[in-house]
């Protein structure tokens, strides 16, 4: 299958544009999961998946899915480090656990001497 400009979406009644991306067919996919995947590969993008013209999905790389996981990880420390940081600024009381202050690093089993 080739590239196309618009496909339009029946379940939101809406126009998906789409912009150089690789399209596949789902019976393409059955007969040859191997070349879809590598052709995600080498267009670094993702290959949308479509059936009688409706989107089902977006085939990926390994590594391209290993790279949006890690993108959105960061992503997500960055805004609740933005967060701890306005609390503080802004002396907001705030008790913070463990690992909300230390991350990864804190003990897991955290314990209190109560005497």
């Amino acid at each position: 299958m080739g590239k196309i400009d618009i496909i339009r979406t029946n379940t939101r009644r809406d126009t998906m544009t789409v912009l150089n991306t690789p399209l596949i067919s789902v019976s393409e996919l059955k007969k040859s999961p191997t070349k879809a995947f590598q052709r995600a590969k080498w267009n670094q993008t993702g290959v949308f998946v479509i059936k009688h013209d409706q989107m089902l999905g977006v085939l990926l790389s390994l590594r391209d899915y290993d790279k949006i996981m890690k993108e959105i990880d960061e992503l997500r420390w960055k805004v609740y480090n933005a967060g701890i940081e306005h609390n503080m600024n802004n002396n907001v009381p705030y008790l913070y656990t463990d690992y909300e202050f230390l991350g990864p690093t804190a003990n897991p089993n955290p314990f209190f001497h109560t005497d």
